[in-house]
């Protein structure tokens, strides 16, 4: 009964916003890049959601993004939806494959994903 409510204090607190983003080739979504997924939404404590496959969760779950991406792996396209800080970090994490290639390679912004 609260979420509409909640949902319209949270859009007056934050730039909520949507984006969309694609797999790199050859990258697939499993227990490492998800962490980082996780770690960035968590390190800026706002709601994240992400959609594949007409399916939501909760970003900041590790369990639900792995449900989630592991019950559709053919998928490469998924949306998120959240505050536009904590997007901006997914996006640039997404053109880095994930630090799929080692978080030596993450950009600067993402720096604090090498610490944890």
């Amino acid at each position: 009964l609260g979420e509409p409510l909640a949902r319209e204090i949270l859009s007056s607190f934050s730039n909520v916003q949507e984006v969309e983003l694609h797999l790199p080739e050859g990258v697939a979504l499993h227990a490492r890049p998800v962490s980082l997924i996780v770690a960035v939404v968590n390190r800026y404590e706002m709601p994240v959601e992400m959609e594949v496959a007409g399916k939501s969760c909760n970003a900041a779950s590790i369990l639900e993004v792995l449900i989630n991406a592991g019950s559709n792996p053919d998928e490469s396209r998924y949306v998120f939806r959240g505050d536009a800080r904590p997007l901006m970090d997914i996006k640039l994490l997404f053109e880095a494959s994930l630090g799929e290639n080692g978080l030596q390679d993450l950009p600067a912004p993402l720096s604090y994903l090498v610490s944890e």
